[in-house]
């Protein structure tokens, strides 16, 4: 509600422009076909995915998300006005952040009434995945093109654009040349794949208008410091301090200026 506040004093304030919101958003697939799969597939989306686009694009809950909370008593308190106020403040575009696919089962120990997300669904460990095993994330472009084709069908096919996307990889100066440039080659790839991806996406129809990575430079981390390094510039963390181009820095000024690689 207080994101609704902030897009109804936006549209009733006299601004000029347009509102968005940026959310982490991860697509689900289901380990198989089985209905109870398939159940926790639709709880994971729901709890995750749809709990926040719905509301901020459609205007509404979904009825699905308010029947499965309601069978586990887990309905939160609203107040009058709420859903009338949700539903005439939907943002004009949308930042997603995408790093990782989300993998879920069947819960394998689940409680009813359900408490926790674990009741609803678990993790599955896809045995075929691709990893990026310095941040212990699962490497899968398709799913920046299934979240295109999401956007288009299910959310009206709003203006869109990827805020977030990159690999953090730790030790790179292992990959510093002789010039003292880092050679993320690796990084380069996995940008590459994805834009393919987003690609396929633009062209089925998405209306997707931006792609940012992060990030710029080598960033701190509340979790991990600067073990994990995601920036198209290295930082030094020895005075000077100093900041220098990595080889992606060059192939995304590149790729920018031809608008493709």
């Amino acid at each position: 509600m207080a994101h609704i506040a902030a897009v109804e004093a936006f549209k009733t304030g006299g601004f000029k422009g347009s509102i968005g919101i940026i959310l982490n958003i991860s697509p689900t697939y289901a380990r198989s076909e089985s209905a109870a799969d398939q159940r926790a597939k639709d709880a994971a989306d729901l709890l995750n995915s749809k709990s926040f686009l719905d509301p901020c694009v459609l205007g509404h809950f979904p009825p699905a998300l308010i029947a499965l909370l309601s069978e586990h008593q887990l309905m939160p308190l609203t107040e009058d006005g709420d859903a009338a106020r949700i539903a005439a403040n939907p943002v004009d575009f949308l930042g997603l952040n995408y790093y990782q696919p989300r993998r879920v089962q069947a819960p394998t120990q689940p409680k009813s009434p359900a408490q926790m997300p674990a009741d609803f669904y678990s993790p599955y460990d896809w045995p075929a995945k691709k990893m990026n095993h310095y941040r212990g994330w699962e490497i899968y472009p398709e799913a920046l093109y299934d979240m295109a084709v999401m956007i288009k069908d299910e959310y009206h096919n709003i203006p869109w654009y990827v805020a977030e996307n990159g690999m953090g990889v730790a030790d790179e100066d292992r990959f510093m040349n002789a010039a003292g440039m880092i050679e993320d080659d690796y990084r380069i790839t996995f940008m590459q794949d994805h834009l393919r991806q987003l690609h396929r996406g633009i062209a089925a129809g998405s209306n997707c208008f931006g792609y940012h990575t992060w990030t710029f430079v080598d960033c701190w981390s509340w979790l991990n410091g600067y073990t994990n390094r995601y920036g198209f510039y290295r930082m030094a963390l020895n005075a000077p301090y100093e900041r220098s181009l990595k080889k992606s820095g060059l192939w995304f000024k590149t790729v920018s200026e031809n608008n493709g690689f």
